[in-house]
């Protein structure tokens, strides 16, 4: 009988891919092609297969046994796109090539043959060894849902042989007795074939309808090859030393078992290969300096991910999580809440993204060796971490950063503090403290805003702006302009705002924008604007008031209403005290008057009249705007050097009575 010569179209396919005439085409899914020489093959198999063969002969009693153990390293040669109808990718078959196994194999029995004249009996021994185990080989991956051979054909399925020209020999060593005629008595040694590394994994597929491209397969030659296998009766075959069932990978490994033949000979094969990939994914780390803004100027991040294998791509996934959700875009800015990062969108090579419970994740549409992702930020305190994977041959494979970290803070922000590590070293602060030591002449060490919040900014006429978390923050609404032309506030970290900058239920708030769910540690309390205001006419001498003007102590914003400035009684005054002597003080004392107050309204109590000024004495330079001057008024001494300008910024000065806080 003949025998049937069954072909692999992996044979053909490698045998036309060795013509250099022809190249690997990029499918939708970027197919790819050999590695170049010299480079490492980022993908393999490895495992373990057992091939055994059992002879036991109708004439004789006891096996002969050819045991071949396989320490089996097989890497990807090449990927071929497998095609529709329409030319349309649907899949890949990959391509198995040797990478570095190696094998042994040992024969052993003893069998005994007896006769009515004769007893024979028979060793059988031998060892080999050897570093290559697969001829070819080929497993074949889906890649869309819809793939016309996934009835025949499922994803995983895969198909290797092995090199039966891997053999070792052995040796047949025995002694004849004859009982008749003891003088024919002999012993006998030669040379047997010890074993061949000829096992199968997978049912074998007949040859293609047609020749193979080396770019592609048409899906429908794979189709009508299994169908030409399945048509053959395997069990007809009187040498059936093939694996009759198609396999498919169980866990992303080939895993699993046959025996076939009859009484006088039989063959077992065993194996458990699964696929190793050197799967290095890196992600960058966010520029150190980045930090995130919103509107009226939203900024965005961008970052890279890539193999660190040149041969390797895969489809890349994003995940936005952890990401803050905090109310507007400023500490007083926006009246909406939504998440504080999102993927930028209409990114090329990238499909929509989708919202999670706390943050978000995008796909790529494409495989790939490098991908860039956006990141848009729509807060100035935004927050998240990013994390990616890829996917290579239906496996997920985690990205990781340069550090062994499995996901990147936007911004970079090592202590989790919401804050940017570059801008908490630039100003030596994090968290949530509120310690502002400057200026020290205040009743509080703080301001009211943790760090935080003094990071996250705020907007002030229409400009964002980052606190200083050193110097204690100061907000005026001053919608009539008379603390512009101070300069005592210039100590502090002074902000004008606009009437729509501030909120709260008396319209002062400057943080009204409160940090909510796991950051709500941040926001320490409501920080005030000072409201400063022109007071008209009062009484003489009664020029300016923190409200209320009775029965508060000194502290931060919140506590004072507004600093009441009475603008025409102090122009009157100036006009009338001593014949009009003093008139042309008017602007100054006004000047004076407007800091004396706000420094009340943050907790800055009165100094002596003989406190010292800023330069040292009162003739060095100006003095301090809480130091009273009445009397060089009274007694017509009074010039514009003696009107307070700056703060002195010193507590331990002298204080005059509390209860008349003017």
């Amino acid at each position: 009988m003949t025998a049937l010569k069954l072909t692999s179209p992996v044979l053909i396919a490698a045998t036309v891919a060795s013509a250099a005439a022809f190249s690997m085409a990029k499918s939708p899914m970027a197919s790819i092609g050999a590695p170049a020489q010299g480079e490492s093959i980022a993908r393999r198999w490895e495992g373990t297969v057992t091939y055994t063969q059992t002879l036991n002969w109708p004439t004789e009693v006891g096996d002969i046994v050819s045991h071949i153990e396989m320490d089996v390293r097989w890497g990807e040669r090449q990927r071929i796109d497998v095609t529709d109808d329409r030319g349309a990718v649907v899949g890949q078959l990959i391509i198995l090539e040797e990478d570095g196994s190696s094998w042994t194999g040992r024969l052993a029995g003893i069998t005994t043959r007896q006769t009515v004249c004769d007893v024979t009996v028979t060793n059988y021994a031998g060892t080999g060894n050897g570093d290559t185990t697969i001829r070819t080989g080929w497993v074949y991956f889906s890649l869309v849902e819809d793939d016309p051979l996934a009835g025949r054909i499922p994803s995983g399925t895969y198909h290797v042989i092995g090199d039966a020209r891997q053999q070792f020999q052995g040796t047949m060593t025995g002694r004849t007795d004859r009982f008749c005629n003891p003088a024919g008595s002999r012993t006998f040694s030669s040379e047997v074939p010890g074993g061949v590394v000829g096992f199968r994994m997978g049912k074998e597929p007949m040859s293609w309808n047609n020749p193979v491209p080396v770019n592609q397969i048409p899906a429908s030659s794979m189709l009508q090859a299994y169908e030409n296998a399945d048509a053959i009766n395997f069990d007809t075959l009187p040498t059936n030393h093939t694996d009759q069932k198609k396999r498919q990978l169980i866990g992303g490994a080939m895993v699993g078992t046959w025996n076939a033949g009859g009484e006088s000979v039989r063959w077992v094969a065993e194996w458990d290969v699964r696929r190793k990939l050197d799967v290095a994914i890196l992600l960058e780390e966010p520029d150190r300096d980045w930090w995130p803004s919103g509107e009226p100027r939203p900024n965005t991040v961008s970052l890279k991910a890539r193999f660190d294998n040149d041969t390797l791509e895969g489809r890349f996934r994003f995940r936005l999580a952890e990401v803050t959700e905090e109310p507007g875009y400023a500490l007083n800015a926006g009246n909406f809440t939504n998440k504080d990062l999102e993927f930028a969108s209409g990114q090329a090579g990238f499909e929509a993204a989708e919202e999670t419970d706390d943050g978000w994740t995008i796909e790529g549409t494409e495989a790939a060796n490098e991908i860039e992702i956006i990141v848009q930020a729509l807060d100035y305190g935004a927050w998240g971490r990013l994390s990616c994977e890829a996917m290579v041959d239906g496996d997920w494979y985690a990205c990781e950063t340069a550090a062994g970290a499995f996901s990147v803070t936007l911004p970079l922000d090592d202590d989790l503090d919401l804050i940017a590590d570059s801008w908490a070293e630039d100003n030596a602060t994090g968290g949530s403290n509120d310690t502002d030591p400057k200026p020290s002449g205040t009743e509080e060490d703080n301001d009211g805003l943790s760090n935080y919040e003094e990071y996250r900014g705020v907007l002030a006429q229409g400009i964002h702006y980052r606190t200083d978390p050193k110097t204690k923050t100061l907000f005026l609404r001053d919608d009539q302009g008379l603390a512009r032309s101070t300069t005592a506030l210039t100590i502090f970290d002074l902000y004008y705002l606009s009437s729509n900058e501030v909120g709260g239920a008396d319209g002062r708030v400057a943080n009204f924008n409160q940090c909510e769910g796991a950051h709500a540690g941040h926001h320490l309390d409501d920080q005030y604007a000072v409201v400063v205001t022109n007071g008209g006419l009062s009484n003489t001498w009664n020029w300016g008031c923190a409200f209320p003007c009775v029965g508060r102590a000194l502290g931060p914003p919140s506590s004072c209403t507004d600093a009441r400035i009475y603008v025409p009684q102090i122009t009157a005054d100036m006009a009338t005290w001593n014949n009009g002597t003093f008139a042309g003080l008017g602007e100054i004392i006004i000047s004076q008057v407007v800091d004396h107050e706000i420094g009340h309204c943050i907790g800055t109590h009165h100094h002596h009249i003989d406190a010292p000024s800023v330069a040292g004495t009162a003739a060095d330079g100006p003095v301090c705007t809480m130091r009273y001057y009445f009397n060089r008024i009274f007694n017509n001494t009074i010039t514009a050097a003696d009107i307070g300008a700056q703060f002195c910024e010193s507590i331990s000065l002298p204080r005059i009575d509390l209860s008349d806080p003017s």
